[in-house]
């Protein structure tokens, strides 16, 4: 029954119940004809609660207007009740009645004081049961009901005796405080604690202006316990939520029952969500099983499970989820055909079994079964992918089994399908299918044959139910295909063929040709047949071979050998044909056919052989060997023939006897190959180191150059001697290649001081000198000691110039604006890493001219940097300080000045890199960092334009390069451009050029220009750098280097900046 039937029930029950009278109940029930939707059905119940309250409250008013004694009110009052008609008329009428009599109490048996007292405590009552919320405390009916509630209390007090005020004092202070109680457990009831939460509110507000007795205080207090287990039904988590009919059932029991027994209802509630929630997990497995297709199992379940409410409800519920699961799981058997009839009259048997279970019990057994046969299902569908059908063909026996596997409906069905040993009958079979004794095609027929092939019986002896190939038949082909192939065999072999041989070849065709398939011929018999044939043809082919060996193998046919060729052969036969068979025969005849081949061959070779000395025939030495060698010797003794050969023939090109003597010693006692080898190699190695030691020589002499009068001379000599090298001895030709590779190394170290020292280098004359004396014998070890000493030299400059560079950079540098910071380090980071770069880098140059080259480098680059850092600097900050622009904001020009003397006393660089030895330190950087501080002071809107050209003049004036403008992106590559344009960088560039290319200056010269250039152009009280830089043209270190074609006579292009932002020099 849906919650809408019941709730229609409920409503025809509740108007049949009520006090109204038969008309009125035939009229409100006349509302229940053809209702059909749930709007309207709470419509109708609005309708008969509002008829039944006013039947009742009219009952009430009548019953009062016949209790009133003044006979005047009570002809008033009942004119105003002929004319009622709505609820709020009868509420109206009994407010009225309320405040006639509350004002007649009249005790004259109680004094005055204890009257009031009464009356006051019966007022702090009236407040407690008015309402808190302004709205509820002015509804008119709870208004009423107050008053009523009160005029009992007031006549209470009528017929009082005197010794009854103290304990009716008690009374009321007794309900006074269980009223305050009440209220508070009202006021504090939150929105989350009940359902309808202002319609509870307004009811727990009339029930409370009721309230007079402990009775009523009682009912109020379970009204509220009863309006919170509500709300904590309507939160279970059943699926159809708060519509389900289990709630509504719940809440029926609520309403039903006492105080008593609500402790029940408690647990129940506080029990039914783990119930719910197993449940629910239950029946969502049965969704999530994929097999619930249209979700109506998992529906009808949801809809009991939201009409369960008690144990029973529950373990029918449970009852129906494991019988749905059962069928799910019948509907995932794995049957190879689901669709087939087979297949479905099998889920048909399973679902019947299912239907007609009578108890828990039986549906689990019947769940273990299934879920067993699902198990040995799935097991044997895995075994049949594993059944060793061949991989290369199509497995037709598996899909014909598979049809059988749709029939069964219980494990032991499954089990009866296949022989336990199956899988080892299948692999038997394909085992021998695949013997290479078959002829391919044959092979693959059967292979074809195999994967068709099914039992002949079920595992209980009845017969296979389906399939066209069985067993049986696959047995009786194999034996026939295999008898074919060794007749084959033997119709092939050549020596039986040979008319003295045809009987033998009779006989082995009939033997093979005995074995035939009788009745109950056993599958376990096969082997033992095809191993009787194959035997056989074995025989067949020993015989063909031993007659190959005896009549075509062609060793030496001399008398004195006959022995040992006799037992040559009987020893080939023991391992070529002693255990020949089908598969070695192609091996076999190919080791035969090259013995012969391998026999002619040696004696062709041993008739080659020269004898070294009379004494010894190596020939009949070599035949007498040959005729005692088998197969597995052959090999090795034509090596050993050819080796021989070989090695006389090395010996021939030796020409020197005394070169050969040896080595000819060596051959004539050789027995071995190895021995032979040997003798090879030591022939081989001494005419290597001859045509080594001529090359070398001639190699060594054509390399000797001619510029100098010494080496020509001996170059001279030399060829001369190497003329005749053929009549050269070895020792001869070693010494004449020595003398000529130290000619060619002395005149080569003469060049390579050349290429290290500068001629200017007094060093160079020195060991020039050294090298050529004639009256000192040289040695390459003394050559290398003259090398020696150029490297030192070189070291030494490398030392002096490492040690010039540390100075200048840490000492001299650093002077210009002297540090004030950490103790021992007057350098920066940038630098230090430079030095340590230089340290390294110089030991890479390989001569005193690049070693230079790289000082001038540092000099016109981070040295020349460091020091117009600095000097800008200071430039900077006395231009800062004596701008009287800047005074119109103190703090950015203080802050300035200590940007500027921080950077150049504690070295803060702007770039983020570690190692930044070139661009960290550099005017560059500086600009960077200025550009960002003008950035932010922008951006933080404190920077007026007027202060900020200020700030450009001094820097542009400063640095002679154009200032930054606080721009939010400066491309490295712009930033460098614009420096490069300054007449500083020309000059600077001017210098390195005339240092690095046209080598103009010594380096401490170039050291002396760079302080001269940069320090002198300092701003200072006695002129700023843009008159310093044009006085430079009177310089007579600097006028040739700065003076040139710009308009202020400089180099043309060079960008002189003057106080007022802008450059001249243009061209």
């Amino acid at each position: 029954m849906t919650i809408f039937q019941l709730r229609k029930k409920a409503l025809i029950a509740k108007t049949n119940a009520s006090t109204l009278n038969k008309e009125e109940k035939k009229k409100l029930l006349e509302l229940f004809k053809d209702l059909k939707t749930t709007s309207t059905l709470f419509d109708n119940e609005i309708i008969i609660n509002y008829e039944i309250l006013k039947d009742a409250l009219k009952k009430q008013a009548a019953n009062r207007i016949e209790l009133l004694e003044n006979d005047n009110f009570k002809k008033i009052i009942k004119n105003s009740f002929g004319k009622a008609k709505t609820i709020k008329d009868y509420y109206d009428i009994l407010i009225r009645i309320n405040e006639h009599e509350f004002g007649r109490i009249n005790n004259p048996k109680i004094d005055s004081k204890d009257k009031t007292d009464l009356l006051n405590k019966i007022g702090q009552i009236k407040t407690i049961i008015t309402p808190s919320d302004n709205a509820l405390a002015n509804d008119s009916g709870i208004k009423m009901i107050i008053n009523e509630t009160i005029l009992d209390l007031k006549n209470s007090l009528d017929y009082l005796e005197k010794n009854e005020v103290q304990n009716k004092k008690s009374e009321l202070n007794e309900l006074i405080k269980k009223l305050t109680e009440l209220k508070k457990e009202i006021d504090d009831l939150k929105s989350t604690d009940v359902l309808e939460y202002s319609k509870t509110r307004k009811e727990l507000a009339k029930k409370l202006a009721k309230s007079k007795d402990d009775q009523s205080i009682e009912d109020t207090k379970l009204y509220i316990k009863k309006a919170k287990l509500k709300k904590k039904a309507s939160e279970l988590p059943y699926p159809n939520g708060v519509d389900s009919v289990a709630i509504y059932e719940i809440n029926s029991r609520i309403d039903s029952t006492k105080k008593d027994n609500l402790k029940s209802i408690e647990d129940l509630i506080s029990k039914l969500p783990k119930k719910i929630n197993e449940a629910k997990e239950l029946i969502a497995q049965i969704s999530e099983s994929g097999k619930d297709i249209n979700g109506q199992r998992t529906k009808d379940l949801n809809d009991q499970l939201s009409r369960s409410v008690d144990d029973e409800d529950f373990d029918k519920l449970k009852e129906k989820i494991q019988r749905t699961k059962i069928k799910i799981l019948i509907i995932s058997l794995p049957y190879p055909n689901p669709n087939s009839t087979d297949a479905q009259n099998s889920k048909s048997i399973l679902n019947n079994k299912v239907n007609n279970a009578k108890s828990k019990q039986e549906l689990d057994n019947l769940n273990s079964e299934i879920n067993a046969l699902n198990v040995k299902m799935n097991q044997f569908i895995n075994l049949l992918s594993r059944i060793p059908y061949d991989d290369d063909k199509p497995k037709t026996a598996i899909e014909t089994i598979k049809k059988v596997l749709d029939k069964v409906t219980t494990v032991q069905d499954v089990e009866n399908i296949l022989p336990e040993d199956w899988n080892q009958r299948i692999l038997e079979y394909k085992t021998i299918i695949n013997d290479d004794f078959l002829g391919r095609n044959r092979i693959q027929n059967l292979l074809v044959r195999l994967n068709q092939t099914v039992p002949s019986t079920l595992k209980d002896n009845k017969p296979f139910p389906i399939g066209d190939y069985k067993e049986n038949q696959l047995i009786s082909e194999i034996l026939k295909e295999f008898k074919i192939d060794a007749i084959v065999i033997v119709n092939k072999l050549n020596n039986l063929k040979i008319m003295s041989n045809k009987q033998k070849h009779d006989d082995f065709i009939k033997r093979i040709n005995s074995k035939n398939v009788r009745d109950n011929y056993q599958w376990a018999e096969l082997q033992g047949d095809i191993d009787f044939i194959k035997q056989r043809t074995n025989e067949a082919i020993k015989y063909n071979y031993d007659y190959f060996i005896d009549n075509n193998l062609a060793y030496p046919n001399k008398q004195e050998l006959s022995q040992f060729v006799a037992k040559t052969k009987e020893h080939i036969k023991m391992h070529l044909t002693s255990g020949i068979t089908y598969k070695s025969i192609v091996n076999v005849e190919r080791i035969l056919n090259e013995l012969k081949t391998k026999i002619d061959s040696a004696r062709q070779k041993i008739g080659t052989i020269k004898n070294l000395v009379s004494a010894v025939d190596k020939k009949a030495e070599f035949e007498r060997e040959l005729a005692q060698t088998d197969d597995k010797g052959i090999d090795k003794l034509i090596i050993k023939i050819e080796k021989y050969n070989q090695a006389v023939g090395l010996l021939e090109q030796i020409k020197n006897d005394n070169d050969k003597t040896n080595i000819r010693g060596r051959l004539q006692s050789a027995n071995t190959i190895e021995d032979l080898n040997n003798v090879i190699i030591k022939a081989e190695e001494r005419i290597k180191e001859i045509n080594d030691a001529k090359k070398r020589a001639e190699t060594a002499i054509n390399s000797i150059p001619t510029k100098y009068g010494h080496s020509k001379t001996l170059k001279s000599k030399y060829l001369q001697e190497f003329s005749k090298k053929d009549s050269l001895s070895l020792s001869a030709l070693k010494k004449l290649a020595d003398d000529a590779e130290l000619e060619k190394y002395r005149s080569d170290t003469q060049d390579w001081i050349d290429a290290k020292l500068e001629r200017s280098n007094s060093r160079n004359s020195e060991l020039f000198n050294k090298l050529n004396r004639v009256e000192t014998s040289l040695t390459r070890e003394s050559v290398d000691q003259i090398r020696k000493e150029v490297e030192d030299e070189l070291n030494n400059i490398r030392k002096i110039i490492v040690d010039r560079v540390y100075i200048e950079l840490y000492d001299n540098a650093t002077q210009i604006f002297p540090r004030s910071g950490k103790v021992g380090e007057a350098y920066v980071k940038a630098e230090k890493n430079y030095y340590d770069w230089f340290k390294e880098e110089i030991k890479k140059r390989s001569s005193e001219i690049e070693i230079k080259k790289l000082e001038y480098k540092f000099i016109t680059e981070r040295y020349a940097q460091s020091v117009w850092t600095r000097a800008f600097l200071r430039s900077f900050k006395y231009n800062i300080e004596h701008n009287n622009e800047l005074n119109s904001n103190s703090e950015i020009k203080r802050h300035l000045l200590n940007m500027i003397n921080n950077y150049a006393t504690q070295y803060e660089s702007h770039e983020a890199n570690g190692n930044d030895k070139d661009d960290g330190f550099t005017i560059y950087d500086f600009w960077r960092k200025l550009n960002l501080y003008m950035r932010n002071l922008e951006l933080n809107k404190k920077l007026t334009m007027q202060y900020k050209n200020a700030m450009r003049k001094a820097f542009s004036l400063s640095a002679q390069i154009e200032a930054p403008q606080g721009n939010a992106i400066i491309y490295q590559v712009a930033v460098k451009e614009l420096i490069n344009k300054s007449i500083l960088s020309k000059v600077i560039d001017k210098l390195a050029e005339n240092a690095i290319k046209h080598t103009q200056y010594k380096a401490t010269d170039l050291y002396t220009l760079i302080n001269q250039l940069l320090g002198q152009t300092i701003s200072d009280e006695h002129g700023n750098t843009y008159q310093k830089i044009l006085k430079l043209k009177d310089n007579d270190a600097f006028k040739n280097i700065i003076t040139g074609s710009g308009s202020k006579g400089l180099i043309e292009n060079g960008q002189l900046w003057n106080s007022n932002l802008t450059y001249e020099n243009a061209k």
